[in-house]
């Protein structure tokens, strides 16, 4: 199902799913990556993003292209994670394109999430209590690190 398939009686599943506004945006970017760049691979090597410890845990580049397969790769994401359905993410694409959504709402939208973001985007809690972060790499590989902001 896509975004434009959805009943207008049903557009109330989305209100809790939104591109955050610039000021919430830079603050997380300040928070969590702390340099003036625009994008991760601009971010120096001495940022947690270069000098954690990623683990592979799987690759989920095929199961994207193979629908029926990406709930293997949320069923990864889950048991990394410890998330629930309630849980509040924030996938991040680049220090302008952030988008905030519930494990629910990654589950439910996942093939729309990544067509807007598919350059290799990070996926963590909005709490700052939980530290398990995800990046999709463009390649293909799923990783996911322990991360203490």
């Amino acid at each position: 199902m896509f975004f434009s398939d959805i009943d207008l009686a049903d557009v109330d599943k989305l209100k809790d799913l939104y591109s955050l506004e610039l000021n919430e945006v830079q603050e997380i970017w300040d928070f969590r990556f702390q340099y003036d760049v625009s994008h991760f691979s601009e971010l120096p090597k001495s940022s947690w993003l270069y000098s954690t410890e990623w683990k592979k845990i799987g690759r989920w580049l095929e199961p994207y292209n193979e629908p029926s397969r990406f709930h293997e790769i949320l069923d990864l994401i889950r048991v990394n994670s410890g998330w629930n359905d309630e849980t509040r993410l924030i996938l991040i694409e680049s220090k302008k394109c952030m988008i905030e959504l519930s494990f629910f709402h990654l589950c439910e939208y996942w093939e729309e999430l990544f067509c807007i973001c598919d350059d290799g985007p990070i996926l963590m809690s909005k709490s700052i209590g939980s530290s398990q972060v995800f990046q999709f790499y463009p390649l293909g590989n799923l990783v996911t690190a322990n991360v203490q902001f």
